[in-house]
């Protein structure tokens, strides 16, 4: 096949991108996967939107990396206000602070665009990278607080309280991701590290 230099350079970054979890479409994917893809996609979104940037550097990172700022403000006022209805009721003056806070952070995007390049990460990426872990235990906290809530929810249409809850179904759950890994551990040869 015959390719200009436009399209081979094309090719060439096509083949070199990292991929962003979440974001890919996986063509070869069964209807199960594309399905539960098309449910993950809106939290992926607002997962990259809010997250500054990994190890990574590219073009599409240096975009989303620029349209953090106001997302993360409304992330924010969404954890610490209590929820997202507080959030939306929450006002500053005549100004609900879901509008206020992204208007005020809209220089931002505007000064990381500029002060960053495609092909080269910025010398400040390691402030990036804890920026990027510190919004991603505000969103651990978010779904851990979900997940709380649906339980209790499910507890009080069952009649089961929530102190039971807490001993079995929490508890459990909270244990599990321990079990899976320790019996990869111990699976892997490594049976200390798995005790």
């Amino acid at each position: 096949r015959l390719m200009g230099s436009g399209g081979a350079a094309a090719e060439a970054a096509e083949e070199e991108r990292c991929p962003m979890a979440g974001l890919e479409w996986d063509a070869g994917a069964s209807r199960l996967s594309k399905a539960l893809w098309l449910l993950e996609w809106p939290l992926s979104v607002l997962r990259w939107a809010t997250i500054p940037t990994d190890s990574e550097w590219d073009a599409r990172r240096r975009r989303w990396t620029a349209a953090t700022p106001p997302f993360a403000a409304v992330l924010l006022l969404v954890r610490f206000s209590g929820g997202v209805g507080d959030a939306a009721a929450a006002r500053a003056g005549p100004l609900p602070l879901l509008l206020l806070l992204p208007l005020c952070c809209a220089p931002l995007p505007y000064a990381l665009w500029r002060l960053t390049r495609d092909d080269v990460p910025p010398a400040w990426q390691p402030a990036l990278v804890v920026t990027g872990f510190c919004f991603s235990i505000v969103w651990l906290d978010l779904v851990a607080t979900e997940v709380v809530a649906l339980i209790e929810t499910a507890g009080f249409l069952l009649g089961i309280s929530t102190s039971i809850l807490g001993l079995t179904v929490i508890a459990i759950g909270n244990s599990a991701g321990d079990l899976v890994s320790d019996i990869a551990a111990a699976k892997g040869g490594e049976a200390k590290m798995a005790v």
